[in-house]
């Protein structure tokens, strides 16, 4: 197999110092910029400041899963200050320089023949159902005063991480219904033995619920449908932006509700990095192997 010669890690958290040591086992050369309060001692992965790298040189770029904003800048959690990137010094990069980021930007928008945003990816996101499964499920362990063994637990939405939710928490003994329209969806929830109802007729469901988790980044738990919420249920949002609950309505009516995107950064940093260097490495094998 041929060589991933050199790759440039810009910015980010915890998820990028594990993609870098995942991709030091296989990468030639990792610039990385943004890391002042790591160390790396290998021998291939140095340290530079954005002024310094060898633009010209790059196979790849990773940025963070949240990309790079309309200014130019990087979120850098180990970096004294701000990073700063600008269109000039991308436009040094090769033709063929694959460009990761988490999520698509503005900035970002004239890379698109090169761009590779993980959040995306099927593959990325069934991988990440799983801790975020475990993150939902924490964090009702820590915002509820019953067991989740024998909750009453509504998931809506039945995709990739509504799956993973619904069936790890009937695992630990929840009675779990699922809130989908979706036939298929809706076929693969009986055939894990859970119940489902429609979206549009949800009230009963709400009204008995010890925890509702949203799945589904559309409004859903609306100034219209929230009244119909227990009191003491616990409302967890983990749908991407703009998310599905209307926090300012549930706050109005006292409910106990939360957002929270992005769990697998939050409660498992070490495995979301993993993930995003196995999807990285598959995609750039992948385009040595064309070329």
């Amino acid at each position: 197999m041929k060589l991933i010669v050199h790759v440039a890690v810009i910015g980010g958290d915890r998820r990028q110092v594990e993609l870098v040591h995942r991709l030091k086992k296989t990468v030639a050369h990792i610039t990385v910029v943004g890391f002042d309060q790591c160390s790396f001692p290998d021998a291939n992965v140095t340290a530079h400041p954005l002024s310094a790298v060898p633009w010209e040189q790059l196979n790849a770029i990773l940025f963070p899963v949240s990309g790079v904003d309309a200014d130019g800048k990087v979120e850098a959690q180990y970096a004294p200050e701000a990073l700063i990137v600008t269109r000039e010094m991308l436009t040094k990069k090769p033709n063929n320089c694959i460009i990761f980021s988490g999520i698509r930007t503005e900035f970002l928008k004239d890379m698109e023949e090169t761009l590779i945003c993980w959040m995306e990816r099927d593959d990325v996101a069934v991988y990440n159902s799983v801790p975020t499964a475990e993150g939902a499920l924490m964090l009702a362990m820590q915002h509820t005063t019953v067991t989740v063994h024998k909750a009453s637990v509504v998931i809506l939405g039945f995709g990739r991480c509504g799956m993973t939710i619904a069936d790890l928490f009937q695992s630990v003994g929840a009675k779990v219904t699922v809130g989908t329209d979706d036939d298929t969806e809706k076929a693969r929830a009986h055939q894990a033995g859970h119940f489902s109802i429609s979206l549009r007729s949800m009230e009963t469901e709400l009204a008995c619920a010890d925890i509702c988790i949203n799945t589904i980044p559309v409004p859903i738990l609306t100034k219209d449908t929230l009244p119909c919420v227990k009191e003491n249920c616990y409302v967890l949002d983990i749908a991407s932006r703009p998310g599905g609950v209307d926090m300012e309505a549930a706050g109005q009516l006292g409910l106990h509700a939360q957002e929270a995107p992005g769990l697998p950064g939050k409660v498992a940093p070490e495995t979301a990095g993993e993930i995003l260097a196995i999807i990285t490495l598959a995609i750039l094998n992948a385009e040595n192997k064309k070329g």
